[in-house]
C-alpha cells in the first residue's frame, strides 16, 4: 500500500533524519577523544608590541620542554625551527607547532606588532600675508626627500600637491609626513588679509592705523571691528566712527597743529613751513595754498618770524620728530599804536645818509643809505611788545647844498649851509617847502646857471662881490683881484679903507660926484649928490665886500 505525504510531513521526516546522523556521530567523536593520546598543556607564546627603534623583535614560546619540538612558520609554504624576527614597522603574525612524543601536537600563533612612531624636527610655519594676488601656501621643512608630504583642506582628502590660496580669508592646512617606520601630522593656518593694513588720516581726529593686530574682520571683506568700533574700507577710503579717513603714503608725515584755542591735523612731508596771515580779524594759518585753521578774533602771532609787515604775514617751521608731531601756534590780540615819525632833511655832501631811528623798528626794502638829492622813501616797521607793528612809510630829504654867491641885476644872495644872507643883511635859517629850500615863505629852486628866488635869477659866481648902497638902491661889480684897499674920490679928496679895517667915517661932499675905485679900476661913479654922506663900514677880506653911503639928516 502506497503512503501519501505531505510536503511538511517530507520536511519533519528530513529534519529528523539529519538530527540522527549528528547525534551519531556526537558519539562516534566522543568515544575517540576519550580513547586518543595526551595534549600538551600550558605552552603558549605573548603578542609583543613594541615602537619601531630598527631592531629585530620576535615571540618567544614559554613552558616547552627541552626535549619539544618547535616549527614556526609566517605561511603556508616556509617553515623553520627558529622563530622569525622583524623590524619593520606593522603587525607580523608567526604560527609555530610543539612536538612532544606521546602527544597530540600543539598549534597556536602570536602576533609582534612594531607600531610607528611619530617623526621629530618636522614643522611648519603659520603663513599671514596681506592679498596681493599671488597664490600663498605653507613651507614644510625637516622632511627628508624621500618622505611622502601630502596636504588636506578639509583632514581627510589628502594630495600630494600644496593647496595654492588666493583670495583674502583664514585657511586651516593639514600636511602629513610620511617615512618607512613614522609618519608626522599637524596643521597651520594660512590668512590673507584683505589689503586695508596702512595709515588713516582724517584732519578733525588725526590717524588710525589697521594692522593684524587690532582689526577683526567680517569673513575677511575689509570690514570689521577696531576695539569693538565698526570699520569698513572701501577704495583706500576707511569709514570710522562717522568720519571718512583717506590712506596715507609711507613717506607722509602727520602733524598736529595747536593754534590756541583750535587745533587739527595735517599731511606734509618731514619738514616745512607754516604761513599765518590775518585777514577780516581771523588768523588764517595754511601750508602752501592749503588752509589748515581759521581762528576768529586774533590779530597776531606770537611764534614764528614775520616775512611780510604790510599783510602782517607770519612764517613759521616744523620738523618732523615722531609719528604725530605737534606744531604750536601761539596767537593773540594786541591793540593798534597810533605813532608817527618826521621826515629827515639833510644837506647833500656825497655821502650816504639813512635814517637814525631805535633798535625796534625794521627798515624795508634792499637799500636804506642814500646819497643822491630828492627825496628817498622806505617801509619801517615800528615794533613793541604791547601793540601791533605799526607800518610807515618814512622819507629821507637830500637838499641840494646853495652854499656859494649867486647875483642878479638888482641883488646878491649869500649861503652858507642852511643859512642866507639877502643884500648883505643878517644870515637866516633857511626853510624847507615841497622838499625845497625856501626863505621867507618863496621856494628856492636850482637851474643851470644858479637859483631862482622871488621871481628872480640869480648866477652863482665864484668871484667876489662888491655892493655899493646908497639909499634903497644897490650896485654890484664882480672882481678877482686881491683887495688891499678901496679908493672913494670927491673932487680932488680922497678917503681910503685899508686892508681890515672896519671904519665909520663921516665926511662933507663938495662935489656933484663921488667914485669908487678899487686898485685902478673904476667901479661906480655916483652924480648929483648935493647932500652930506656917511661912508659905513667894509669888509675888504670878505667875499662880499659892502659901502654904504646914507643922507644924513
Amino acid at each position: 500500500m502506497v503512503q501519501k505525504m505531505t510536503i511538511w510531513q517530507i520536511v519533519r521526516r528530513g529534519g529528523l533524519l539529519l538530527c540522527a546522523v549528528f547525534c551519531l556521530t556526537g558519539l562516534l567523536a566522543c568515544s575517540d577523544t576519550d580513547s586518543s593520546t595526551p595534549t600538551i598543556s600550558g605552552v603558549y607564546a605573548e603578542n609583543v608590541t613594541v615602537d619601531y627603534d630598527g631592531r629585530e623583535h620576535t615571540i618567544v614560546v614559554v613552558n616547552a620542554l627541552s626535549t619539544d619540538t618547535i616549527i614556526y612558520w609566517t605561511d603556508d609554504t616556509s617553515y623553520t625551527d627558529i622563530a622569525p624576527s622583524f623590524s619593520d614597522v606593522g603587525e607580523h603574525i608567526i604560527y609555530f607547532k610543539v612536538t612532544r612524543s606521546g602527544c597530540k601536537d600543539f598549534y597556536s600563533s602570536a602576533t609582534v606588532t612594531i607600531l610607528p612612531i611619530v617623526l621629530s624636527g618636522i614643522s611648519a610655519q603659520d603663513v599671514s600675508v596681506v592679498y596681493d594676488g599671488l597664490p600663498h601656501t605653507i613651507t614644510v621643512t625637516g622632511a627628508l626627500s624621500s618622505d611622502f608630504i601630502s596636504y588636506s583642506l578639509d583632514g581627510i582628502t589628502f594630495s600630494d600637491q600644496p593647496p595654492s590660496l588666493t583670495e583674502p580669508g583664514e585657511y586651516q592646512v593639514f600636511y602629513r609626513v610620511e617615512r618607512s617606520y613614522g609618519d608626522y601630522r599637524s596643521s597651520c593656518v594660512v590668512t590673507i588679509y584683505p589689503n586695508v593694513f596702512g595709515r588713516y588720516f582724517n584732519p578733525s581726529y588725526g590717524v588710525v592705523v589697521l594692522s593684524e593686530d587690532n582689526v577683526i574682520f567680517d569673513d575677511f571683506d575689509g570690514a570689521g571691528y577696531i576695539v569693538g568700533d565698526r570699520f569698513s574700507v572701501t577704495y583706500n577710503t576707511l569709514s570710522y566712527k562717522g568720519l571718512s579717513f583717506t590712506r596715507l603714503a609711507e613717506s607722509d608725515c602727520v602733524y598736529r597743529l595747536i593754534a590756541t584755542d583750535a587745533e587739527m591735523y595735517f599731511v606734509a612731508q618731514d619738514s616745512g613751513t607754516i604761513n599765518i596771515t590775518f585777514s577780516d580779524g581771523n588768523a588764517v594759518i595754511r601750508i602752501d595754498e592749503q588752509t589748515l585753521l581759521s581762528v576768529p578774533n586774533y590779530n597776531y602771532c606770537e611764534s614764528g618770524e614775520i616775512i611780510d609787515y604790510i599783510d602782517l604775514r607770519f612764517e613759521q617751521t616744523f620738523v618732523m620728530l615722531s609719528d604725530v608731531t605737534d606744531v604750536t601756534v601761539t596767537l593773540s590780540a594786541r591793540d593798534h599804536n597810533q605813532i608817527d615819525f618826521a621826515d629827515v632833511y639833510v644837506i647833500y655832501d656825497g655821502l650816504p645818509h639813512g635814517f637814525d631811528i631805535s633798535d625796534t623798528v625794521i627798515l624795508l626794502g634792499d637799500k636804506i643809505e642814500f646819497t643822491d638829492v630828492g627825496r628817498h622813501t622806505v617801509t619801517a616797521v615800528f615794533l613793541s611788545d604791547e601793540y601791533l607793528p605799526c607800518i610807515l612809510d618814512i622819507s629821507l630829504i637830500i637838499l641840494p647844498d646853495l652854499s656859494g654867491m649867486y647875483i642878479s641885476s638888482h641883488h646878491v644872495i649869500q649861503i652858507s649851509g642852511e643859512y642866507l644872507s639877502f643884500d648883505g643883511e643878517e644870515q637866516r635859517e633857511l626853510s624847507v617847502d615841497n622838499d625845497d629850500w625856501a626863505y621867507n615863505g618863496m621856494p628856492i629852486s636850482v637851474t643851470d646857471e644858479g637859483i631862482d628866488y622871488a621871481e628872480e635869477s640869480y648866477t652863482q659866481t665864484e668871484d667876489r662881490v662888491l655892493m655899493v648902497r646908497v639909499e634903497e638902491t644897490l650896485y654890484l661889480a664882480t672882481f678877482r683881484d686881491n683887495v688891499d684897499q678901496i679908493v672913494v674920490t670927491y673932487n680932488e679928496s680922497k678917503l681910503t679903507f685899508a686892508t681890515d679895517s672896519d671904519v665909520l667915517l663921516t665926511i662933507a661932499i663938495n662935489s656933484d660926484t663921488v667914485s669908487v675905485i678899487i686898485g685902478s679900476k673904476l667901479l661906480f661913479t655916483f652924480s648929483e649928490i648935493n647932500n652930506c654922506f656917511i661912508i659905513g663900514k667894509a669888509d675888504l677880506n670878505a667875499d662880499l665886500i659892502i659901502i654904504e653911503l646914507r643922507s644924513e639928516e
